[in-house]
């Protein structure tokens, strides 16, 4: 009797890649394509306390937990890994609900299960780094305008305009208008939970809450001395 061992498909891929005159892309579709004919199938011995006994999804399962929103390129970009393998493994972390995907401009992005979907697109929104760096110089400079963070950042004073549109419609900053001028600051206690999820460094997040709380405080004597003189 035939023993039939469990299908290893990386290396059925790597095997398809050195002897068949196809490109990767057109032998990772035709792979897909077996699957989903059901031609071929899964190795059933993989559950969901061994999927992660593999180095590469594991290394793939990190990544995605210390980076949410990451797209299916980023991932195989910083991996150094293969379409094929970053796909495969992906679907199997998918599959047993360590990972979920989520479509955003064209890409599928991925995050962790167990982060609520209803946070996706306030993440998706941080991870853009202009608009993340704009967020920042409100954080360390509360009170700043348009013009200052145009400057520091570098970019049109309408781009900033709409980064700026964008993080009061889901809530973390607001803007005050003082002087004939229109100043900014953020909400630390809103923006703190996307920091941490984001893994943003603990330092940074305490020198942001540090900030924040000192213009809290310094608020709320303003309105006490104001109150008082009325």
């Amino acid at each position: 009797m035939v023993k039939v061992s469990p299908l290893n498909v990386e290396k059925l891929y790597t095997i398809s890649v050195l002897n068949l005159k196809y490109s990767n892309v057109e032998i990772n579709q035709a792979i897909y394509g077996l699957f989903s004919k059901k031609v071929l199938f899964e190795d059933s011995k993989i559950t969901k306390d061994s999927v992660l006994n593999n180095n590469t999804r594991n290394k793939i399962y990190e990544y995605v937990f210390n980076s949410p929103g990451a797209h299916l390129r980023d991932i195989q970009r910083n991996l150094e890994l293969s379409p094929h393998q970053t796909a495969w493994h992906l679907r199997m972390l998918e599959k047993f609900e360590y990972i979920r995907s989520r479509r955003f401009k064209n890409k599928i992005t991925y995050f962790d299960f167990k982060i609520n979907s209803e946070l996706d697109n306030n993440i998706l929104l941080l991870r853009d780094d202009k608009i993340f760096r704009i967020l920042e110089y409100i954080l360390l400079e509360p009170g700043i305008n348009l013009n200052i963070l145009a400057k520091k950042s570098k970019l049109k004073s309408q781009i900033v305009q709409d980064f700026l549109f964008n993080l009061q419609e889901i809530d973390l900053i607001k803007e005050v208008r003082e002087n004939n001028d229109l100043i900014y600051f953020a909400k630390i206690n809103e923006i703190e939970p996307f920091l941490r999820i984001l893994k943003v460094p603990e330092s940074k997040i305490e020198k942001y809450k540090k900030i924040g709380h000192e213009i809290q405080k310094n608020f709320e004597i303003g309105n006490l001395i104001g109150n008082a003189v009325l």
